[in-house]
């Protein structure tokens, strides 16, 4: 009986050994398929957006062959120059403020300024914008020849001190500093409502927060860069990169664009006569204008008609 029972329990326990072992087999393979299965989870192309990935599959819209999203090409979510709705519809719908499009009803849609300048409107010279939030001619650019002489003179909001009476509280603020800016359009930077802080974008503030309201640099003339928002809930450029001169487009903080000079001559510079031109940093080039022939001995002239000095 004792060696039937020595034999039994010796079978038992090499049956707890093969059980145990095919057990930490078991939850080895586990384990293992575990691993994998999370690894091939992260793999870029599985048509899954994982963590760390903006995109999948890549090759598919603006998605690139690491998952990232490329914001410089059709179908990023986001309608930006050069662009436009005849190159990708998907991004900038019709009929929508902001699509790069004169719509119905619009004076202008981001670079589509429908061939206006600063001179079609009146005004001497300066560079003509385009309201992101309307899309209305942004004047503020716009020079006038009498801005300047403190005195209200037409098309002007302000000029130097003279604020025409007005202050933040009466343009709509709850408080803060209004100034007059170069171009005699009222800045109103420095104005500010009591609601921003909030954390919620409400009515009159350009953002809160985080919040931009769907703008980007792009949506002010520059190719990248990095758009905030500042502690009175206005746009904060200071960020905004690779601006777009050399487009030929008068973009916002240009002077002039290659051949495009938004209109201005020598003359409406301030020179009698000459040839104006425009540097590769987009700003005026006035060595071609003159002051010879006013009959006035400017500088760096020795006579000027029948002044012989």
């Amino acid at each position: 009986m004792d060696d039937v029972g020595y034999a039994m329990d010796g079978r038992n326990m090499r049956n707890k050994t093969i059980f145990f072992v095919l057990l930490g087999l078991g939850l080895f393979g586990l384990a293992s398929c575990a691993g994998k299965s999370k690894e091939i989870a992260a793999v870029c192309g599985n048509s899954a957006i994982e963590e760390g990935e903006e995109c999948d599959p890549p090759g598919v819209g603006a998605c690139t062959a690491s998952c990232t999203r490329d914001t410089s090409k059709c179908g990023d979510d986001l309608c930006q120059f050069p662009e436009g709705p005849s190159n990708c519809v998907q991004d900038c719908p019709a009929g929508v403020c902001g699509n790069e499009l004169r719509d119905d009803g619009e004076e202008c849609d981001g670079h589509d300024l429908g061939g206006a300048g600063c001179q079609t409107l009146g005004y001497p010279g300066g560079t003509l914008g385009c309201s992101v939030a309307t899309c209305e001619f942004d004047l503020s650019l716009c020079t006038n020849p009498n801005c300047g002489n403190t005195l209200l003179d037409d098309g002007e909001d302000c000029d130097s001190a003279n604020l025409n009476g007005k202050s933040c509280e009466a343009l709509g603020f709850d408080g803060g500093e209004l100034t007059c800016s170069s171009a005699c359009r009222f800045d109103d930077g420095a104005c500010y409502y009591l609601s921003c802080g909030n954390g919620t974008l409400d009515s009159g503030e350009e953002c809160e927060g985080w919040d931009l309201g769907g703008a980007t640099c792009a949506d002010f003339g520059y190719a990248g860069g990095v758009l905030r928002c500042n502690d009175n809930c206005r746009y904060d450029k200071t960020e905004c990169a690779a601006s777009l001169c050399g487009n030929l487009i008068l973009n916002e903080g240009e002077s002039c664009d290659g051949g495009n000079l938004g209109g201005a001559t020598c003359a409406s510079r301030g020179y009698f006569g000459g040839a104006l031109a425009c540097h590769g940093d987009c700003t005026f080039n006035e060595s071609g204008c003159t002051n010879c022939g006013n009959d006035t001995i400017n500088a760096g002239e020795l006579c000027d008609g029948a002044d012989l000095g």
